[in-house]
């Protein structure tokens, strides 16, 4: 990644050339590493030794579960619910079904450019995998769980004329020490979020090392308490979203 932490000040973050600018090439003493944002364990400043290559920060090997780590989605669901609560499903299909313009908006907030294309795909792996099922899941977190499921390239979203607005690639994790939707739906409120922002070239996947901008965002339920203004999502969404729901999502 391009950021982290910086060694001495926690929620400073800083590049490489920043880090290398106040501690020197190294080696580094553990206290003068750089720390990951989201395991917060220590990173290894690389790629500066050469011309040939951008630096950018690492994590040490056996370092541990990081969802910065990998080069894609982080598989919080790779397995369906352990214990899953269908008439709890039941229900939260049904508010859902009722709100579904608070939580594409939600959705917006957290996906600049969303593309209503993105938030039916992201309902429609949520019933793929059974997200509705897991056992304690809060209406609330569903947006949430929307933003982590796929990834979010410039290409995909919204455009206006005929120009993507979304500039970056994005995806977007729990705290480190989540590592399945389980896990979120234990620990709730005492959460971090983040979207990550690659530097993407074309359509190829990005990889961890061009992650270049890192956005925390609130992990609440405050969305739900607020009223929509009757363009919220835009006419168009709403009417396309809708005619999506009638046919492809089922409350019964």
């Amino acid at each position: 990644m391009e950021l982290a932490r910086h060694p001495e000040r926690d929620e400073e973050m800083i590049t490489v050339i920043q880090y290398l600018q106040d501690f020197g090439p190294g080696p580094h003493d553990e206290k003068d590493q750089a720390r990951c944002p989201f395991c917060k364990r220590r990173l290894l400043a690389k790629g500066f030794s050469t011309t040939e290559t951008v630096e950018y920060f690492a994590h040490g090997p056996n370092s541990g579960f990081c969802p910065s780590k990998t080069n894609g989605v982080v598989s919080y669901g790779k397995d369906p619910p352990k214990n899953p609560d269908f008439g709890a499903a039941k229900e939260l299909r049904r508010k859902f079904r009722t709100n579904w313009r608070k939580h594409c908006c939600k959705l917006q907030e957290i996906i600049v450019g969303l593309d209503w294309k993105e938030f039916t795909n992201a309902i429609a792996l949520s019933n793929d995998r059974r997200i509705w099922e897991y056992a304690k899941l809060q209406e609330w977190q569903l947006p949430y769980i929307f933003a982590t499921l796929t990834e979010f390239p410039p290409g995909n979203s919204y455009k206006r004329n005929g120009v993507p607005v979304r500039k970056y690639w994005f995806r977007c994790w729990f705290d480190a020490f989540v590592q399945s939707y389980e896990d979120m739906c234990s620990y709730q409120s005492d959460l971090q979020f983040w979207r990550a922002s690659y530097n993407s070239k074309g359509k190829a996947k990005p990889k961890r090392e061009q992650i270049c901008k890192i956005r925390p965002l609130d992990f609440d339920d405050a969305f739900l308490k607020v009223e929509l203004k009757e363009n919220q999502p835009l006419e168009f969404v709403q009417n396309e979203v809708e005619s999506w729901l009638n046919q492809h999502f089922s409350v019964d």
